[in-house]
């Protein structure tokens, strides 16, 4: 389909639904290298950005998931050092923390990370917020000379991103060859 032709089919959609889209607050990307013309709406240019979140995740022009990925960490650094004094809390077990760890930290951190693409930057990166959580929780300091594959086997945990893909392709490929994949972001 061209362009204008799906422009028309998503108005007469919203149209005949009986929907009212908000033309100050929508907004337009492009994905790719597609040169496209102005978007209006009933006489309303639509704003182009070249990101925006959605669902909690952030979507690029290119493509690119490291935003998506920057910003989540961020997210999931804020949960972690509010959570900061259960850390230091000498009472409670080293057990205790990781699970609440691997139950509220992690799972923030690695939201939608079926989807993402997998690079040696992407993954150096989470693996490195990672280890640097569980060196916190076991109260680990970079002068102790402990070695991260060290840090990996007193905590038990393993690689969540990979694991959490395996699970999904597993889903995938359950799936009836009659029902569409559909994967977002």
């Amino acid at each position: 389909m061209d362009e204008p032709l799906n422009r028309l089919v998503l108005v007469c959609v919203w149209k005949k639904v009986g929907l009212r889209i908000s033309g100050e607050k929508t907004k337009a990307i492009t994905v790719g290298d597609q040169t496209t013309s102005p978007i209006t709406m009933e006489g309303q240019n639509i704003e182009k950005v070249d990101k925006f979140q959605y669902l909690g995740s952030y979507l690029s022009e290119n493509g690119d998931v490291e935003v998506d990925i920057r910003a989540r960490l961020g997210k999931t650094s804020s949960v972690f050092q509010r959570l900061r004094p259960i850390w230091k809390c000498s009472t409670i077990t080293s057990d205790a923390k990781l699970r609440l760890y691997s139950s509220i930290v992690v799972p923030t951190g690695i939201y939608a990370s079926e989807t993402w693409k997998t690079t040696n930057k992407i993954n150096k990166m989470i693996d490195v917020f990672h280890r640097r959580c569980l060196r916190s929780i076991l109260d680990i300091s970079w002068r102790d000379h402990i070695t991260n594959d060290e840090v990996m086997a007193r905590t038990g945990q393993d690689d969540t991103v990979a694991t959490r893909r395996r699970r999904f392709v597993g889903h995938i490929l359950r799936l009836p060859t009659t029902r569409p994949v559909i994967v977002w972001p």
